[in-house]
């Protein structure tokens, strides 16, 4: 069984083990060890099989799950849907193109000058002329955005390139080469994904210029200058809009209004009417948000978005004025900002995984689509179909284990992350425990990995020199608005998860958790 790090609260961070992986960056590196020549089998994911329930002594989660559970594919408006993309003739990294890129390296093949777009979240793009681009890295790309974009060095620390897809997102280090691993996208999605081979095959990556997940919440209150803080408001807004966000409707509508106001920069009543943001609706609120409510006779209530929407920009052009100057747009970006440093899963990043339902008999045994949230604080589970925010743990509140199916080449069994973290029952601690199903597991046990590594050595090197460290904070340190310090009762959705039950000594007191099937051999 694989068997990785886990932190702690209770125990000296400075013993924690480290990993095979040293580099800060290595969250993304997973992609890194796929064999180029070796192809996983691909397969549409069928009825889902039973993992084995985790055993436990101490701290350490001892499970090698032997399936994972059903999947389910969410479909809908993606980071890389960009309206007038076509406008730019760069690189566009699709099946014939790989497969001619992998052709030339096989042959030594020098590569020429390479035509790509990096995109941003407002869904523009730079268009960049690379020299030998087929073997250019990363950080050479980053540099030419840049400086291309003119950009304050302080980008270096916010930003980095991503490159991104509908099925799988991976934040870049300097080194990697993006065209290399464009050649493999196919490979990578068989490998991190569970969609199947027609899907994976139209798949088309594409490089995002986006926030470094490794950037902290508390530095970037710090920030004034107006680019960064465009581009930090435009990476926020996707992901309220995307549902990535779980807020609340109201709390949408402000967010909503502080949108438009950007947009149109002033409010006017002839032009900003209901009828005209009918149509536009889903470019400021999330679909589950945009349903229209109607009256027992069929009459429109009047409390739908659109009308949420004329109200709220109306307000926000009333309290902002006319967004004519530089300085009152940045005003704004910050206000929109301001509420979106409140979420403890601000500035995460995100994988896709499932969970089993409770009631799982009567749910017709469908697994619970979930993201995975993953930032410097810690792990935040959101329900992919309801928009819900069902789990937050902190790291020094928390242990966690990865674990792989025994049979890998298996496309039915799907690796498992545990989160262990400790509540109190009658007045008794005990262990909750929290089994996702994710083909992403691998790259979320890394992540979490590197974040704790770096607070452990945050904690070292403020033992001896009592400075901050750059790039990362304490976790306490860096909660100047008190997310983190408040209430953790509105972290944890018991009635939505299924969770198993530890005592101390690490007996089982209740496993809603996934067993083993028995086969009717063995019954035999």
């Amino acid at each position: 069984m694989a068997h990785h790090q886990r932190y702690v609260a209770d125990t000296d961070p400075t013993t924690a083990t480290e990993t095979e992986e040293s580099d800060v960056e290595a969250v993304r590196h997973a992609m890194a060890e796929l064999d180029a020549s070796r192809h996983l089998h691909s397969s549409n994911v069928q009825d889902p099989q039973d993992g084995a329930q985790p055993a436990f002594t101490g701290d350490a989660i001892i499970s090698i799950p032997e399936g994972g559970g059903h999947t389910s594919q969410k479909t809908g408006r993606g980071i890389i849907s960009m309206p007038g993309a076509e406008r730019h003739e760069g690189v566009k990294f699709t099946s014939e193109g790989r497969h001619q890129q992998k052709a030339m390296r096989a042959k030594g093949t020098t590569s020429k000058p390479v035509e790509c777009v990096v995109y941003f979240m407002d869904k523009s793009g730079v268009h960049l002329t690379v020299d030998d681009g087929q073997n250019a890295e990363a950080g050479e790309l980053f540099e030419m955005v840049m400086e291309e974009m003119r950009l304050n060095p302080a980008a270096r620390e916010v930003f980095s390139l991503w490159l991104v897809s509908d099925l799988l997102e991976l934040q870049l280090k300097p080194n990697h080469i993006p065209f290399k691993l464009a050649c493999y996208w196919e490979e990578l999605c068989e490998k991190y994904t569970s969609a199947d081979e027609d899907d994976i095959e139209r798949d088309e990556p594409v490089i995002m210029f986006q926030r470094n997940v490794f950037f902290t919440r508390g530095k970037e209150r710090k920030i004034k200058d107006p680019e960064i803080m465009r581009l930090l408001y435009h990476e926020a807004k996707e992901n309220v809009v995307d549902a990535r966000y779980p807020i609340s409707q109201s709390d949408c509508d402000f967010l909503a209004g502080l949108q438009a106001l950007l947009k149109h920069r002033t409010f006017n009543e002839d032009e900003h009417t209901e009828e005209y943001y009918r149509e536009f609706v889903g470019d400021y609120y999330p679909t589950h948000y945009c349903k229209r409510k109607w009256s027992f006779l069929g009459r429109r209530v009047k409390d739908n978005p659109e009308q949420r929407l004329v109200q709220f920009h109306k307000a926000a052009s009333k309290k902002f004025g006319h967004l004519d100057q530089q300085d009152c747009r940045v005003a704004v970006y910050k206000a929109y900002l301001s509420y979106c440093w409140k979420l403890p899963y601000y500035g995460a990043a995100f994988f896709k995984g499932q969970v089993e339902h409770p009631g799982r008999k009567l749910s017709g045994g469908v697994d619970d689509p979930v993201y995975v949230a993953i930032n410097p604080d810690g792990v935040f589970i959101i329900d992919m179909d309801d928009v819900i925010f069902l789990l937050g743990l902190l790291f020094e509140d928390m242990t966690w284990e990865f674990a792989e199916p025994k049979n890998k080449e298996n496309r039915n069994c799907m690796p498992c992350l545990f989160l262990q973290f400790p509540e109190k029952e009658t007045d008794k601690k005990v262990s909750k425990v929290l089994q996702i199903f994710s083909r992403e597991a691998v790259l979320m046990d890394k992540l979490i990995d590197v974040c704790v590594r770096r607070k452990v050595e945050l904690v070292q090197r403020k033992s001896t020199s009592g400075d901050e460290v750059d790039g990362v904070m304490d976790s306490k340190d860096d909660d100047d608005d008190g997310v983190l310090k408040g209430s953790k009762e509105s972290w944890v959705q018991f009635n939505r998860l299924c969770l198993a039950t530890f005592d101390a000594s690490g007996n089982c007191l209740n496993a809603n958790m996934r067993k083993p099937k028995v086969s009717k051999q063995a019954k035999k």
